[in-house]
């Protein structure tokens, strides 16, 4: 408990310095607007993270901390959430691993900076995960058992699809379950229908949406950001070298090596089931997600690990090779994070590269500096009566969020994509 306190800890630090120095990154700028135009769903994305921002800056302004206290505190949840699944799975031992291997992890440690659909995703799979494995070892007749536990897992499933569209997921991982010898006595039950029912009546949002817009969210994400996908050698690498980024060179080794630990982990079957379950079918179809689409990121399997945290915690406590690779990865993690910070927050990087290799637009440091100096400017040449316009969505989201103090004008996008914005300001036709 002491360990899982002292990473959280040192991950809100993390977020912390970043917040109080730097702006929001592009992304996050467009997630605060979802907050400001409050919808079932959103052209881009389901609509959970623009909730939570929205309830966030209505506590506490429209600022970068109240933006950003939404992901420090679902990465919070996430370590929690996942020392818990290990712990009743595993053990003390194996559990004081799993918020560790949290912190070696870039995709977590640094990705869990921003306030993104992620954020919530990363929380919701660990709790969906360690209530299914307690609700199938739990063979009491308490109302809880047969009713509370089926409910609150329907509406965490439900939640995780309003969080992102991956979060569908999860319902193939309660198939699975209820398709095997563990599950099967579920069916039975009323209240595993009542959850179900509860996941459906809580993903209706993202539906009627939809419906209302002409199916604007499937046609945006399966068809007109699509024009050059397919399989590929580019994507192939991009996958490959993405993982290996975002995951890390020796966690994600240790991760896979979790797999086959599982696998032939037979002592352990209903662990086996429930972590493969929860974890293949999402990092399958990202991974062919990835593959198929150039526009695909490398952080989309990112949920699918979420439950190898156990299965690698526990590897971890019983093998004293896989101790050695966790020791160097958690050394490796703290190190990347370190170096994060001097890249982002000082001007060390582009003093150090020569002029002529340093590329300021993969500098991710340069997209959270700058708009309250632009944001000054625009305001000093505003016209009352004229909207300010940009011309693409991440500028759209940083003006926006920068003009956001009682008088600012009003931002308008004309990008020649259907954005959000188009939405929002009635051009959408």
């Amino acid at each position: 408990m002491r360990i899982l306190i002292l990473v959280i800890f040192c991950l809100a630090l993390s977020n912390l310095l970043v917040s109080t120095q730097l702006g929001l990154g592009d992304g996050e700028a467009l997630y605060t607007s979802y907050g400001q135009h409050l919808s079932l769903s959103y052209l881009d994305h389901p609509p959970l993270i623009g909730w939570l921002i929205y309830l966030a800056t209505s506590a506490f302004g429209v600022q970068v901390l109240a933006v950003r206290s939404v992901s420090i505190l679902m990465m919070a949840a996430s370590a929690v959430f996942t020392y818990l699944l290990t712990k009743d799975m595993f053990g003390s031992r194996a559990a004081a691993w799993s918020p560790l291997l949290l912190l070696a992890t870039p995709i977590f440690s640094v990705g869990m900076i921003a306030s993104a659909p992620d954020a919530p995703l990363a929380a919701l799979w660990p709790l969906f995960t360690w209530q299914l494995h307690r609700g199938l070892e739990d063979n009491s007749k308490t109302r809880w058992a047969r009713l509370g536990r089926p409910v609150l897992l329907g509406f965490v499933l439900g939640l995780a699809f309003l969080a992102k569209y991956t979060g569908v997921c999860l319902a193939i991982t309660a198939a699975i379950v209820l398709g095997s010898s563990y599950g099967r006595s579920w069916l039975r039950r009323p209240g595993t229908w009542m959850g179900a029912l509860v996941a459906l009546g809580t993903v209706l949002p993202v539906v009627v949406w939809n419906a209302e817009h002409h199916w604007a969210g499937l046609f945006h994400r399966l068809v007109w950001t699509q024009a050059g996908a397919g399989f590929s050698l580019r994507n192939t690498g991009a996958l490959v070298g993405g993982q290996l980024l975002y995951v890390g060179p020796l966690v994600l080794p240790l991760l896979l090596w979790s797999v086959f630990y599982l696998v032939r982990a037979r002592r352990r079957q209903l662990s086996t089931m429930v972590l493969l379950a929860a974890s293949l079918p999402a990092l399958g179809a990202t991974y062919l997600l990835v593959l198929w689409s150039d526009v695909a990121e490398p952080h989309w399997p990112g949920a699918g690990y979420m439950p190898l945290f156990a299965a690698a915690s526990a590897l971890v406590a019983e093998r004293v090779r896989a101790t050695t690779v966790a020791k160097a990865a958690v050394g490796f993690g703290c190190f990347v994070l370190v170096a994060l910070h001097i890249a982002v927050e000082t001007p060390l990087l582009p003093a150090l590269l020569p002029e002529k290799s340093y590329q300021p637009q993969y500098d991710l440091g340069n997209e959270l500096r700058g708009w309250p100096e632009v944001a000054e400017t625009v305001r000093a040449m505003a016209d009352d009566d004229m909207p300010v316009l940009a011309a693409f969505y991440t500028q759209c989201g940083q003006l926006a969020f920068a003009l956001s103090k009682p008088g600012d004008p009003v931002v308008r996008c004309v990008s020649p994509e259907t954005d959000d914005f188009d939405l929002w300001h009635g051009a959408f036709a």
